[in-house]
Formats: structure tokens, sequence, C-alpha cells
């Protein structure tokens, strides 16, 4: 949660100073009488995952990959307590599903697979 808020934060700010470059440069230039027409950057950089959308291979081999090697674990409970739950979770800043996840190998005794074991991620 926190991580997203300064990303955000540090996004405006690099937008900022992208622009004042642009209005710094060209000042200069009118000073200097050129007349060139300089633009900001249309887009600045963005985090992993935020460039290029899935493509529809790429969904269908998750899928077959999730189906393969992974399973849902569920309970029912009533709804005041879930909204409890999903407010517990928000004020540490994990999703509900990681919280159940990591609950659920603490009991059994298994850490996380390391990163490469699933193609999804």
């Amino acid at each position: 949660m926190y991580i997203d808020i300064l990303y955000n934060v540090y996004r405006a700010v690099l937008d900022i100073f992208a622009r004042l470059t642009v209005y710094t440069l060209c000042a200069i230039m009118r000073i200097v009488g050129e007349e060139r027409t300089i633009s900001a950057p249309a887009t600045l950089p963005h985090r992993r995952g935020d460039t290029m959308p899935v493509s529809e291979s790429k969904k269908k081999a998750n899928a077959k990959w999730d189906s393969e090697n992974m399973a849902t674990v569920a309970c029912k409970i009533k709804k005041s307590q879930a909204e409890k739950f999903k407010s517990y979770c928000s004020s540490i800043g994990k999703t509900s599903n990681a919280v159940i996840r990591d609950y659920v190998l603490e009991c059994i005794d298994e850490k996380e697979p390391a990163t490469g074991d699933n193609p999804t991620e």
C-alpha cells in the first residue's frame, strides 16, 4: 500500500521535473534565438508489468499451468467477518489471499517455492 503511494509520488515528481526541463530548454532556446520545438516525454518509465498487456497465448499457458499445479482452498464465513478480515489484511499491507496462503504454508511447515517454479509470475 505504502509502496504504491510512494511510487505515485515518485512518478508525479518525475513528471514535474521533465516538464520543468522542457520549459527551461524552451526558454534558453528563445533567448539564443533558435526556433525548434521541444516536448515532454509522452510517458515515463513504468513498473514491471505495466508496459504491455498479457497476450492471449500467455494467458492460456498460465491457465494451463494453474490447472495442472494449483488448487484453491476456500471457506465460508459471515460477511461481517469477511469485511473485518479484509480490513485486517489491508492494515498489514497484504491481500487476503497472501495472508491465508502464508498461514497454510506455516501450518504445513513449508516455505514459498523459489521464484521460477511458477511460470505465471
